[in-house]
């Protein structure tokens, strides 16, 4: 080192080697003094300056939140404003539709009316549709069977109660006012008599296949030995009724002249 070199001088002799080595003691020392100082002058710089960032970084921490609180008070009242504004515009639609949900309730009355008038006709005009769906019905079945019946008569007995039926027709029609004698034979030709004999025209064919059918399982059954018995205890058994119910016929039929 020829700093060292120097500071320590020639070494020839036991003096100066001792006075060398002084020297060079005496300048490590003030060289580790000097290289203390040093480090503790960096240290110190360095910490001062970690300081600083501490100190900038806070700074920097604090300016952040002060943001942050404005920028969210500054939220809070934009909230508040929009939140009013919904609040006035949802009690307006509130009130609209309260003012709606009135005039709803204010027309159901009307409504139910009009409903029960609407049920109230269709329930007349469907009792009146069924009732006479009922007589037409029940006076056609009555008539094909009375007429069936006085077919089954002899020629006097027949023509005897034909002539009674259209007597008791024409008594009925007698007692009828003549308005609703005129709308029934309105009604009748307009709407009913060709329903009317379309049905008897199909009843009397049904009638007509019945009988040829109970017919045939007659002669079917006479055919067979093993019910010729029975067939003839019923046949017997029908003869009989069959007297007693034109004798009965006559009897009423016979009343009902004389009065």
């Amino acid at each position: 080192m020829p700093k060292l070199a120097e500071v320590a001088g020639p070494c020839l002799d036991a003096v100066q080697c001792q006075r060398c080595a002084k020297d060079v003691v005496t300048m490590l020392s003030t060289l580790q003094s000097q290289v203390e100082a040093e480090r503790l002058r960096r240290q110190e710089l360095k910490q001062k300056e970690q300081e600083q960032i501490e100190l900038e970084a806070q700074a920097k921490k604090l300016e952040q939140q002060q943001q942050k609180k404005k920028k969210k008070k500054l939220l809070n009242n934009i909230g508040e404003k929009l939140e009013l504004k919904e609040n006035g515009a949802l009690n307006k639609s509130n009130n609209s539709y309260t003012n709606k949900k009135d005039e709803e309730v204010e027309d159901i009355p009307v409504i139910i009316e009009r409903s029960e008038r609407s049920l109230s006709m269709c329930e007349k005009i469907a009792t009146i549709l069924n009732s006479v769906l009922k007589f037409f019905v029940i006076s056609t079945l009555a008539i094909v069977f009375i007429f069936f019946l006085v077919s089954l008569l002899d020629e006097e007995t027949s023509n005897l109660a034909h002539n009674k039926l259209n007597h008791l027709v024409l008594s009925v029609r007698k007692t009828l006012p003549t308005p609703v004698i005129k709308q029934w034979d309105m009604i009748y030709t307009k709407y009913l008599k060709n329903v009317h004999i379309t049905f008897l025209k199909r009843f009397q064919t049904l009638c007509l296949i019945i009988f040829q059918q109970l017919q045939k399982l007659y002669t079917d059954v006479n055919n067979n030995t093993n019910f010729i018995y029975v067939t003839q205890n019923l046949q017997s058994w029908w003869h009989f009724l069959w007297i007693k119910s034109c004798d009965l016929f006559r009897t009423v039929m016979s009343v009902v002249g004389s009065k």
